[in-house]
């Protein structure tokens, strides 16, 4: 203990010290996203553009997995409820 310390004193632990390896490994990847990004970005208008390219990928990729078809008469019935 250093002088003027209480034994009873806060002390405030950074990430470093709580975060486990799993947590401390998903950070580094979302910052290299991160950065990757600022890299391609640089502008507002490149940002717009590299948003609306990855929202058109992940569209793309829920109209191939939210493939759902629907009776006509459940339809239907879904459209009378008024």
């Amino acid at each position: 203990m250093k002088d003027g310390e209480s034994k009873y004193a806060y002390k405030k632990k950074s990430a470093w010290e709580l975060f486990s390896k799993a947590q401390l490994t998903s950070a580094f990847a979302f910052a290299e996203g991160y950065k990757t990004f600022l890299n391609e970005a640089k502008t507002e208008r490149e940002a717009v553009r590299v948003i609306a390219d990855a929202a058109k990928k992940g569209k793309k990729r829920m109209r191939q997995i939210g493939n759902v078809e629907v009776p006509q008469q459940a339809f239907l019935a879904v459209l009378k409820l008024d």
